[in-house]
């Protein structure tokens, strides 16, 4: 049997006996040893199909070792890692795919494609680039820069590029209407977006915004009959039932939202949002049931998977949930919804679930230093709140977040100009070094396997809580370490507005009685560091005086 023969079994999706033929080849003393790195090639391809990962990687290492076809052998090296959730060094390979062979645009999309995932939003947006001057056709080099230059605030050169990128006119008037949110043109985003939640493919992400932007604008009395007179109009379209739905049941009208769902056309969106309700609703078995139904149908659906591994902890069936959540990290082995999952469903067997919630050596406060430029923390900390109370600027919060009676700055933080907020991300730097020095690095551990002695920042944001201001416990799934910065705190009576850690979110606790297991005081000047897949809330404020400021930031890990 020859290399083409594994090729073509290959192509056929024949992967078991691509298999068989490759292995004898990948071994025989008769070959070249060009001949060999050409089937050690072909086989890491063929286990990345068959989701062999690991023999992917140690075939295409063997492979580069022969000084051919480099880049495009790099190139398979940072897809391979990729899967295998080592982002660090897929960019890395990537990037030397690049290096070694600059036009080959191939490698140069996979890495933008991974910077813009990974929120390098400047840095994608220049790849992007590169790739359109060779290939101007290229529909998701175009998507991909636009958002790039959306999320880090380079709206003149984002509006240029939706004009001039060969995109169908909904999609345009999708771009133009986030456009106009980052702008600050509320009104405007609202018209465009209510006009392109006519579209059938991307009207349900088009009427998610319009909703929010009611919801944020203090207009949420709108929403209902915004929501009915667009359902009424389009009877048959899932994506957009399924955004009214839940914004509806979001915004705490289970009622309504339970109403509609009645009148709901049948699809994979609608379901999710079934599955969802019947989560809030406590109806835990019933969600379970919802949910393996619809996975019939759609085998590896992410966010009805994460629904199941929900039901299946509320309805007390703690192995299925573990399982779901195996399943689950061979596909995402980043998401850190599936390690909460382990975790919870290991404190309610009576596991050692402090393998993953160990809060002596993964949680950890540290009182900063003023950055340079200011005398005391307290001057900074002022100097801080003054420039993001001018950014606070909604009256509600978000319908997609965790936080309630409160507001949240829409714009990510680390593309504001601003003199306290770039101050803000040297201060907390010696703190983040220590942290990811001090609780070290293990390749078999959840959180530690991603240590690579180095950190960069992948979002930052404010929130400001008012009277009766919390957050509901939640994770942050696409984080690595997450952190709470107090910039100002009300007075209070005992531990209101406190951080907890170890307590799911409300239903979830309700069923299986979790209490939180620590809880730290909010200081202003002070950080708190700990994994993102780790449950954490606050105690709610009851006083009237005052306001709750932070900065949060989620951080990725970075080579040292």
């Amino acid at each position: 049997m020859s290399l083409q023969s594994a090729h073509a079994a290959y192509q056929a999706g024949r992967l078991i006996e691509a298999e068989e033929i490759i292995g004898p080849l990948m071994q025989s003393a008769s070959a070249s040893r060009a001949e060999r790195a050409l089937a050690q090639q072909l086989g890491a391809m063929i286990a990345t199909h068959r989701g062999d990962h690991m023999s992917a990687l140690q075939r295409i290492q063997q492979a580069l070792q022969h000084p051919t076809n480099t880049a495009e052998r790099l190139n398979t090296q940072g897809n391979i890692l990729r899967a295998m959730g080592y982002d660090v060094q897929a960019e890395q390979s990537f990037a030397a795919a690049v290096d070694g062979q600059p036009d080959y645009d191939v490698a140069r999309f996979n890495l933008a494609r991974l910077q813009l995932d990974s929120s390098q939003y400047a840095e994608a947006a220049d790849e992007f680039a590169r790739v359109l001057t060779r290939a101007p056709d290229h529909m998701n080099a175009w998507r991909g820069r636009i958002e790039a230059l959306l999320e880090s605030q380079q709206l003149d050169a984002a509006s240029a590029a939706i004009a001039d990128a060969p995109l169908p006119e909904p999609e345009r008037g999708q771009l133009r209407a986030r456009l106009a949110f980052n702008r600050g043109e509320l009104d405007t985003a609202q018209r465009l977006a209510r006009e392109v939640a006519t579209d059938p493919a991307r009207g349900g992400h088009a009427m998610a915004l319009a909703l929010q932007i009611l919801r944020m604008t203090g207009r949420w009395n709108e929403a209902e009959s915004l929501i009915t007179d667009t359902l009424s109009q389009h009877p048959d379209r899932p994506g957009l039932w399924a955004a009214g739905l839940r914004a509806l049941y979001k915004s705490g009208d289970l009622r309504a939202s339970k109403a509609l769902l009645g009148q709901a056309p049948k699809g994979m969106d609608v379901e999710l949002v079934r599955a969802e309700l019947l989560i809030e609703q406590e109806h835990f078995a019933e969600a379970e049931e919802a949910a393996m139904a619809a996975l019939k149908d759609a085998p590896g659906h992410a966010p009805m998977m994460q629904s199941l591994c929900r039901a299946a902890l509320g309805a007390g069936h703690f192995e299925t949930a573990q399982q779901v959540a195996d399943h689950g990290l061979r596909a995402e082995p980043n998401n850190q919804f599936y390690y909460a999952v382990k975790a919870t469903a290991g404190r309610a067997r009576g596991q050692d679930y402090g393998y993953y919630f160990d809060y002596a050596r993964f949680v950890k406060p540290y009182d900063l230093s003023p950055p340079d430029g200011w005398p005391e923390m307290a001057a900074f900390n002022a100097a801080l709140k003054a420039e993001l109370d001018a950014l606070h600027g909604f009256q509600d919060a978000p319908l997609d977040q965790t936080l309630r009676l409160g507001t949240q700055t829409a714009a990510d933080l680390r593309y504001v100009d601003s003199p306290a907020i770039r101050a803000f991300f040297k201060a907390v730097d010696p703190a983040i070094r220590s942290y990811v020095e001090e609780i070290g690095r293990d390749p078999h551990h959840a959180f530690l396997r991603r240590n690579m002695g180095g950190y960069r920042i992948r979002s930052a944001w404010s929130v400001r809580l008012g009277a009766g201001g919390h957050h509901v416990n939640h994770i942050h799934p696409e984080g690595w370490i997450s952190s709470a910065y107090y910039v100002d705190i009300p007075p209070a009576k005992g531990r209101e507005g406190w951080i907890k850690f170890g307590e799911p979110p409300a239903p979830l606790n309700r069923a299986l009685g979790q209490d939180a297991e620590l809880e730290i005081e909010p200081v202003p000047g002070r950080l708190v560091l700990f994994p993102s897949y780790l449950w954490h809330g606050t105690n709610a404020i009851t006083g009237e005086a005052g306001t709750r400021l932070t900065l949060p930031i989620d951080i990725l890990p970075a080579a040292e």
